[in-house]
């Protein structure tokens, strides 16, 4: 969708990075990586955005292999004082609505799921250790794709984690604080038919 209205699929992927990721700085192979573009495409629109205000440039030193040598690499981020930055955000956001309800529907074909759980940055808790937890039999590698594609189509990394019912048992039994901190902690919960609250539920509807 938002590619029809910025006219370029890249510009699209770069403002998600960037408006995501407000205190990041990216370098342009880096940046190639993290949205799947074209190197020449990703150069083009970092000079569009750059020219335009939304995002600035400067050149820092990093680190060669050998880790006694430097090179000047030219780093991007956004410019939080571009004065429609709060509005780009806001578009993006309500785009992202969008990409994660087809990612909702997209996951819940991938098997038979037991628990599915959206954290982290589904709840704009960037530094959370997992944004996604499934509990199921799923195809793990229709998942993995599926993830790869998503998170070009968001510009960030998405962490995961699939348990199988036995697995999710046996570490609530001996009280896992991975997982705990899970089911106690902020979250969307799209399938519930593990939990207490979703036993609760059934028998009121018996």
């Amino acid at each position: 969708m938002l590619e029809h209205l910025f006219g370029s699929k890249t510009r699209v992927k770069l403002l998600q990075l960037f408006l995501g990721n407000p205190s990041g700085s990216f370098y342009v192979r880096e940046i190639s990586r993290r949205i799947g573009g074209q190197i020449h495409a990703v150069r083009r629109e970092l000079e569009n955005l750059e020219q335009l205000g939304i995002i600035t440039g400067a050149e820092a030193p990093a680190p060669l292999e050998d880790g006694l040598r430097t090179r000047q690499r030219r780093y991007y981020r956004i410019d939080e004082g571009f004065f429609l930055v709060q509005e780009l955000r806001s578009l993006v956001m309500k785009s992202q609505f969008l990409l994660e309800a087809e990612f909702k529907r997209r996951v819940t074909e991938l098997g038979t799921l037991r628990y599915f759980a959206l954290l982290g940055l589904f709840l704009g808790e960037a530094e959370a250790p997992i944004d996604v937890f499934l509990v199921g039999a799923v195809k793990r590698d229709r998942l993995t794709r599926l993830m790869r594609q998503f998170e070009r189509e968001i510009g960030r990394t998405v962490n995961y984690t699939v348990m199988t019912v036995r697995e999710f048992n046996y570490r609530k039994g001996i009280g896992d604080r991975f997982l705990y901190d899970i089911l106690e902690g902020n979250k969307i919960s799209v399938v519930d038919e593990l939990t207490p609250a979703a036993e609760a539920a059934m028998l009121a509807r018996d």
